[in-house]
């Protein structure tokens, strides 16, 4: 149960507090909102929560990749169309958390063993 515990506290710590902290907000926000707000079943709830849980990995893949593919590239978008997009993004990264956060976990622990092999 301690080596659980270390995993998990060393997955928390491969990701910066405000980012952690941002990604729970908005997953909060869409859990309010589809499971509180829309009465869902007890099963749907359920996995719902579950991606609340794992939503900050999923999103940290997203941004990761977009971060590679773009690079510090600055879009000038319509407001609403920028808005739009981005709730979009988080709808679909929270629907399918399940299945994108485990990369961000394998990602995570990655990183993770090839910083400790170069700062050793």
């Amino acid at each position: 149960m301690n080596k659980f515990l270390n995993i998990v506290k060393n997955l928390f710590l491969g990701m910066k507090p405000g980012f952690i902290l941002k990604s729970y907000i908005f997953a909060g926000i869409i859990f309010y909102f589809t499971v509180i707000k829309a009465n869902q079943p007890f099963l749907m709830s359920v996995y719902l929560f579950l991606c609340l849980l794992v939503f900050p990995f999923a999103n940290l893949i997203w941004n990761d990749l977009a971060i590679t593919l773009f690079g510090n590239t600055f879009l000038i978008m319509n407001p609403i169309l920028m808005f739009s997009f981005k709730l979009i993004k988080y709808l679909f990264l929270y629907a399918f958390a399940l299945f994108i956060a485990p990369l961000g976990i394998i990602y995570i622990i990655f990183n993770q063993k090839i910083l400790s092999k170069y700062h050793n």
